[in-house]
């Protein structure tokens, strides 16, 4: 264990140091912006107007990258002459609908976001891209620079050796608090989960919970800020034999932490909430704390849709008991392109106009957390999205571990689910930690078998 923790303290000064180089003039460098918008795409050697007059479908999650992108879809038409139709639904009936048409060999939609990377690829569903930045009629590669992607989001994008999906986003759990709540009674930012729980019970009133956090069973929904507690006390779900473990001693120790918070500390009704009604009551100031998603950084702290904005503070997920660091969660969204899609070549268009470094910077000014590392070292974006929070986020995105649940397993909307149903039932008290995860392994283990 001492080696272990030696190692990771290692790792841990290793990554913040290779951070703190890339970092260290970003508020200098601020590329300067040219009177024409498209002048930057057009330093790309290719023919962006080579599928003109087509249209494409994209089918995508209610998120703030689809927000930013809906803003900037006309610069996207002016450069191609690509319509693009958007289809938009919350994330339980966007996926049911992705499933549905995917499953029926539909030609549409010709783009959708990505998540079970694994499934997708094993059914053959989404197209491998590695052809398309390959060819120099589709992709300048000098241009588009693809290393400028972060290395773990182009990881994550690939099943077995395919390069499947694009990555639209680096997002890292981090806590969410109101600075004025916690002056106002002598409380410190907490740093440890145990203090988390004393702040969240202190903060707590008739009238605000004093931490909210998702409750809803779901691959996508509670199983995703759980995943950070249960690192943060030293546990994982699958060990190297790819073997369920999440019912480890540690594992349950981070449920145990996670469900008393809310049980003591969080809204009524929190085993229905997933991110949309725990940002809505963080920003209607029904809530103190919340952790969640980096990505949600600008709208927590755009006063036009958050009122108490000026008091919002940013702070890395408070440490688990034994821990030298912070041990958040990680994800990247991707985009992905539908392998029956009849207009392959207008739909990779897109993915290279939305992903290049110009157009994430575009749509990174409307509201997102880009993966590209470029986007983090412009001023103007660091402005945008809250200069403030820059250094936590790029600090905790180098501490992030995506090893909670096997998000890329071809089984996995269906493991993860397994997963929501025992973290659910902990959080109303219908099961006690080790009764509900060890019945989500076992069966699990089935799943994984398959």
């Amino acid at each position: 264990m001492a080696n272990r923790q030696s190692s990771r303290i290692l790792s841990v000064v290793v990554i913040l140091s290779i951070l703190a180089s890339v970092l260290a003039g970003f508020v200098y460098a601020t590329p300067t912006r040219a009177a024409d918008p498209l002048a930057a795409y057009k330093d790309a050697k290719i023919d962006w107007q080579q599928a003109k007059g087509q249209s494409i479908t994209l089918m995508l999650v209610k998120h703030f990258w689809t927000d930013a992108v809906k803003a900037n879809l006309e610069q996207f038409k002016q450069l191609t002459g690509i319509n693009v139709v958007l289809d938009v639904y919350e994330e339980e009936e966007f996926r049911q609908k992705r499933t549905i048409a995917l499953t029926s060999g539909s030609d549409t939609p010709d783009i959708f976001m990505l998540d079970w990377l694994g499934q997708y690829v094993d059914a053959g569903w989404v197209e491998p891209l590695d052809a398309y930045l390959a060819d120099p009629k589709l992709t300048d590669a000098a241009w588009y620079n693809i290393k400028d992607i972060f290395d773990g989001a182009r990881n994550f994008g690939t099943y077995k050796n395919k390069f499947a999906g694009m990555p639209i986003t680096a997002e890292v759990q981090v806590l969410f608090y109101r600075k004025d709540l916690l002056e106002a009674k002598g409380l410190k930012v907490p740093t440890t989960m145990d203090e988390l729980y004393k702040v969240a019970v202190a903060l707590k009133t008739p009238t605000m919970s004093g931490i909210a956090n998702r409750g809803r069973r779901g691959a996508g929904a509670n199983a995703w800020p759980w995943s950070g507690f249960v690192m943060s006390y030293g546990g994982r779900a699958l060990d190297d034999k790819f073997q369920p473990v999440f019912n480890s001693p540690e594992a349950v120790a981070g449920t145990e932490m996670y469900a008393k918070l809310l049980q003591d500390a969080g809204p009524a009704g929190v085993v229905n909430y997933d991110w949309y009604e725990v940002l809505q009551d963080f920003q209607q100031s029904k809530t103190a704390m919340f952790t969640d998603s980096s990505g949600f950084v600008p709208t927590v702290l755009d006063k036009t849709k958050t009122p108490v904005a000026d008091n919002v503070g940013v702070a890395p997920l408070p440490m688990g008991p034994g821990m030298a660091a912070p041990v958040p969660n990680g994800w990247y969204w991707l985009v992905g392109m539908n392998a029956n899609s009849t207009h392959k070549t207008a739909a990779w268009l897109f993915l290279e106009w939305a992903t290049s470094a110009p157009g994430t910077l575009a749509i990174a000014a409307s509201g997102g957390s880009p993966a590209r590392a470029s986007a983090w070292q412009d001023a103007t974006f660091a402005k945008n999205f809250g200069a403030a929070a820059v250094p936590v986020v790029v600090q905790s995105l180098g501490y992030a571990k995506l090893a909670a649940y096997p998000y890329l397993h071809p089984t996995y909307p269906e493991f993860g689910d397994k997963i929501g149903i025992a973290i659910a039932d902990v959080i109303e008290k219908k099961a006690t930690a080790q009764q509900a995860l060890d019945k989500a392994v076992e069966e699990s283990k089935v799943l994984l078998a398959k």
